[in-house]
């Protein structure tokens, strides 16, 4: 997944000096998404002063990665918010046994 920037964008900044990846650059009228940068951190969403930045739409292998994953894996005893952040640990990492041995700090979630 990566960000959209709307044109409701004024393009004051805050994003790019905000982007770990450096996955938003300038241009004329509002930043640009490079996609193949961008980690969905999703900072950029929390510092945007007039949200015109939003996760873009799931692309439907990733949707059909989660829905396999979701067969395979067993996560149902973990919190909604920590069962989240395991279940993208495993998509990124392809590892399984994140769902047992996983240990999500206080601030994971937020």
């Amino acid at each position: 997944m990566t960000v959209t920037v709307d044109p409701r964008s004024t393009a004051c900044g805050a994003c790019i000096v905000t982007c770990p990846e450096r996955a938003l650059q300038p241009a004329p009228k509002r930043p640009a998404v490079l996609d193949a940068l961008c980690t969905d951190c999703l900072a950029c969403l929390e510092v945007c002063p007039v949200d015109a930045i939003s996760p873009s739409p799931v692309h439907p292998i990733e949707a059909e990665s989660y829905r396999i994953m979701a067969e395979r894996v067993d996560l149902s005893a973990w919190p909604e918010g920590d069962r989240d952040v395991v279940a993208r640990m495993i998509h990124a990492t392809a590892d399984e046994s994140f769902a047992a041995t996983a240990r999500i700090g206080e601030r994971a979630v937020q």
